[in-house]
């Protein structure tokens, strides 16, 4: 693939998440924040007993910067922190209820945008849509 193809992908790519996180910026009660604290809290459900450097590695930050955004999250409810019972060094993560519905909220948030967002495309482009992301993502796995 001659090389700027492979650049216009990239900033395709990025210039397609920046308007979805434009709009979810201009709905109402939504930040970037949301995005990132619904992504970290769905990073801890989905992978029981996650520790901060877990986090760290996930959103490709340094551990203080982990540190920082967990404790606002358990300021909020959102996440407890529960010391490992093999380790006691080691400090679990746990999703909270609270969190749940956090989660829950901001996805159906995301899904509205992505939808809004979608409509210019027929069944078929999404069909194929979904067949490259999946391509992609499976390169990754």
């Amino acid at each position: 693939m001659p090389k700027t193809l492979n650049s216009q992908l990239v900033s395709m790519l990025f210039a397609t998440k920046r308007a979805l996180m434009n709009s979810m910026c201009k709905e109402k009660n939504f930040s970037p924040v949301d995005y990132i604290q619904a992504e970290t809290l769905s990073f801890i459900l989905k992978n029981p007993k996650t520790l901060s450097k877990d986090v760290a590695e996930f959103l490709a930050i340094t551990s203080p910067s982990a540190t920082t955004l967990i404790d606002k999250l358990e300021k909020q409810g959102l996440v407890k922190r529960t010391h490992s019972k093999s380790d006691r060094r080691k400090i679990n993560l746990q999703v909270t209820p609270d969190g749940e519905t956090f989660i829950k909220q901001t996805v159906i948030k995301m899904k509205k945008i992505a939808q809004e967002m979608f409509k210019v495309l027929d069944e078929q482009d999404k069909k194929n849509l979904v067949n490259i992301y999946q391509k992609i993502l499976n390169n990754y796995k």
